[in-house]
């Protein structure tokens, strides 16, 4: 019996010291040595994004090595921004490697920058690291320093814009004529719409057309259904080589709502007259707000109507802060409208500020819906 259970503790012996060179080898594997270092780019390096070149090389990040004990493996590497001052508590991560360097272009930083929140327009400071992580179980990844990167970036704005042409619209077929945009929705950016006034009768002066940029006839859209109020959009060259047939409006003259959903697969439009009132008009509508220089009456930005529709106010060029900003009617504040998105979105009565984010941009705004248009200048 003992020669028996001496046995039993020699192999029990055997096979824990086993277990424990095991563990002890994983062990090492996964325990990195000193922190390795980002070589490039150095503390206090800055770039300015140059939006007319998003190809260019803005940005090469090298590295040494992070050296692991133990067996030979694949170190994998993550290269991390995040605003200064943010801790690195949801890093974006701009790209990975399995080797020593990295480069990325103009438009890469710039998504990056938008995305950790620097402002566009403005110096601001991305703090730069690299994790190194192993594929052993159990293993903690490695951080390199951190850098300070200083960037300029532009604004990222990635939006399309639809705009009116044809002699039922305020444009007429002068396709760079302050034409009109469709607004589009904050919470679908397929969608779009337009409530205004037409000119209608089924006629030639009832027709009309959708262009995608102000100054170009292509790419345009419109419908081969004849006179059709709504139905299949067809678009040149989207959908054919040869430009499509016009919108008509066959209803007599008046307010309509124009509708089109430009989801691929989709892309389809209707016609339908409004039934709202259309008797209640402003003598005045302005912008004011801290983006438009402060909420002080004497900061208020003042639109211009349509000469074709008292409801539709536009002002072009219009330099705008990083901050807030409402609509207003007759210089007070009885009637009011905000919203909390940006670029485009629907005004409500007394509703919130809404958030700008700083450049030079065309604003449109329509007083039967609430709903405004914040399109940037140079897009």
């Amino acid at each position: 019996m003992k020669n028996i259970s001496l046995k039993a503790f020699a192999l029990s012996a055997v096979a824990l010291s086993l277990t424990s060179c095991e563990d002890d080898s994983s062990l090492l594997i996964s325990e990195g040595q000193a922190q390795f270092r980002i070589i490039a780019p150095v503390d206090g390096d800055a770039i300015f994004l140059d939006k007319d070149y998003p190809n260019n090389p803005a940005l090469t990040v090298s590295w040494e090595d992070a050296v692991y004990n133990g067996a030979p493996t694949q170190v994998n590497y993550s290269i991390e921004v995040d605003k200064d001052g943010d801790n690195f508590d949801s890093p974006y991560v701009l790209g990975t490697s399995t080797g020593n360097s990295l480069t990325f272009k103009v438009s890469e930083l710039n998504t990056a920058a938008a995305t950790i929140g620097l402002a566009p327009n403005a110096l601001g400071t991305m703090n730069v690291r690299i994790k190194a992580t192993i594929g052993t179980v159990g293993a903690e990844p490695m951080l390199s320093n951190v850098v300070n990167y200083s960037v300029t970036p532009y604004l990222s704005y990635l939006f399309k814009d639809y705009y009116f042409v044809g002699a039922a619209t305020a444009p007429g077929w002068n396709n760079n004529n302050n034409n009109t945009p469709l607004w589009r929705n904050p919470s679908n950016s397929s969608l779009y719409e337009f409530t205004g006034y037409f000119v209608g009768g089924g006629g030639g002066t009832s027709e009309f057309k959708i262009l995608e940029t102000l100054g170009l006839w292509q790419p345009q859209w419109g419908t081969n259904d004849g006179g059709a109020q709504s139905g299949a959009l067809a678009g040149n060259p989207a959908t054919q080589s040869g430009d499509p047939g016009v919108f008509k409006i066959t209803g007599p003259s008046g307010y309509y709502k124009f509708s089109m959903n430009m989801a691929t697969g989709v892309r389809t439009f209707s016609i339908t007259p409004y039934t709202g009132s259309t008797s209640t008009t402003y003598s005045v509508i302005g912008m004011i707000g801290s983006a438009a220089g402060g909420w002080a009456d004497s900061n208020q930005i003042n639109m211009t109507p349509l000469a074709s529709d008292p409801h539709v106010w536009y002002a072009n060029n219009v330099a705008l802060a990083n901050g807030e900003l409402k609509f207003r009617a007759n210089n007070g504040w009885t009637v009011n409208w905000g919203s909390n998105t940006e670029y485009s979105g629907t005004g409500t009565q007394g509703g919130p500020n809404i958030p700008v984010t700083g450049t030079t941009y065309n604003v449109w705004f329509n007083d039967l819906t609430g709903q405004y248009m914040l399109i940037p200048a140079s897009n």
